[in-house]
């Protein structure tokens, strides 16, 4: 049997025991006894046995959690033909904070110090079931913004990393901005915390799924240092972003992803392979394998958190392939095949 197929059989498996969670739930007479999970790196037998039901409580005591706080410091901006408007703040809460189960609403304080032309915003939110921000309403100056939240809506537990997205916006299409937008996100507690059950078995007898497999064709890469920020502009197909489909996870418990780059014409000279797993968005570049000709080869034993929730309907895995920045200027062509291997 393929790898593609196990992966696809796990992620059936995932959603028909989330079903069937959903449909035979434990007798309330009997959820006051549940295993209560506190943090969402705890991955204790309690959840992961059958019956295995239990309740997720994130919130310590609180009613309400500080999701983001953030300034965006002194800007200018401006874009013409914008069709949904610009987005003057673009924003998701930093690694460790999450929208938990439970929260019934969020409430969005936004401060401007500048102006627009237009002078007028809108708040535009994406949930952990939305694939892109919608618009929530326009701000009024002075007051908080409140946005109704579902435990469908919210993070799903053992997440780390935040599936909502923020974004303040000027709602016109020929637009210029100058100042500083500061944003505050409290979720307020007010759902009931529903069981979820046992933590699946995402491998079905196997020990290692296919979780990524693609591949790349560059006509020219062509990366050049930039005096003035020391940073580099890519152009022409350039090598980059790679990340799981939807459906497709690291299952909670694997204990390695193993990272492969196959390149028909040789491993071009000086490049780099950089990661992050669902426990953060900082990347970390991976010291790789190149024992194998045409192969670049990474093998990441992984911590807890690393690999992707339990009830994840995605993975938070990328992967991104680019020059090294010790080198002055880098042309280049060919194709490449990255793959990515979940293992027991």
């Amino acid at each position: 049997m393929s790898r593609a197929w196990r992966i696809t059989f796990a992620t059936l498996s995932l959603a028909l025991l989330l079903l069937a969670g959903c449909a035979s739930q434990p007798p309330a007479a009997t959820q006051a006894q549940l295993p209560v999970i506190r943090e969402p790196g705890d991955f204790t037998s309690a959840n992961a046995t059958a019956p295995g039901f239990h309740i997720h409580d994130y919130w310590d005591g609180r009613e309400s959690i500080e999701v983001l706080r953030s300034s965006s410091g002194p800007m200018r901006a401006s874009c013409q033909g914008c069709v949904n408007g610009m987005p003057v703040l673009d924003i998701q809460p930093p690694d460790g904070s999450i929208v938990p189960q439970g929260t019934a609403w969020v409430d969005v304080a936004v401060h401007v110090e500048g102006q627009a032309s237009p002078d007028a915003y809108e708040l535009w939110v994406q949930t952990a079931v939305d694939e892109k921000p919608r618009r929530a309403g326009a701000l009024t100056p002075g007051e908080t913004f409140r946005f109704n939240s579902t435990n469908e809506r919210n993070d799903p537990p053992h997440y780390v990393l935040s599936l909502w997205r923020f974004q303040v916006r000027v709602p016109a299409e020929d637009v210029e901005f100058s100042g500083t937008v500061d944003i505050r996100v409290e979720a307020v507690r007010g759902l009931p915390l529903v069981p979820y059950p046992a933590h699946p078995d995402q491998w079905l007898g196997a020990t290692e799924l296919s979780v990524l497999d693609e591949s790349q064709s560059v006509d020219l890469a062509y990366a050049v240092r930039t005096p003035v920020s020391g940073q580099y502009t890519c152009m022409g197909g350039c090598p980059g972003r790679h990340v799981p489909p939807n459906g497709t996870v690291v299952p909670w418990d694997a204990r390695f992803v193993d990272v492969t780059l196959t390149f028909p014409d040789g491993v071009p000279a000086g490049l780099d392979l950089w990661y992050h797993g669902a426990n953060t968005r900082s990347f970390t570049r991976v010291e790789p394998d190149l024992t194998t000709p045409g192969t670049v080869h990474a093998r990441i034993e992984l911590e807890r958190g690393q690999a992707d929730s339990p009830y994840a309907p995605r993975s938070l895995w990328e992967v991104r392939v680019h020059f090294s920045e010790g080198l002055p200027a880098v042309a280049w062509t060919g194709t490449y095949r990255v793959e990515m291997v979940a293992s027991k």
